[in-house]
């Protein structure tokens, strides 16, 4: 029908963004295909999985993880 979205496909788009960049900002380049404007990434999280980069020093260490005898 006219005007219904089509079925979004599995799709990976990794962005790194402060969260105060929610607010009107000037569009990136991304891997030099195109611009991705502020308001198009705030669209795409409404159905995004979020997952937050950690830097690996705040992490837990990993489960079974055994450091070496030489450690």
């Amino acid at each position: 029908s006219a005007g219904k979205r089509p079925t979004p496909s599995p799709v990976v788009i990794q962005v790194i963004a402060e969260p105060a960049s929610e607010a009107v900002a000037p569009a990136s380049m991304v891997s030099a295909d195109g611009l991705i404007t502020p308001e198009l990434v705030a669209e795409l999280a409404h159905s995004a999985k979020l997952v937050p980069l950690i830097h690996p020093g705040d992490a837990p260490p990993e489960p079974g993880y055994v450091p070496s005898k030489a450690l």
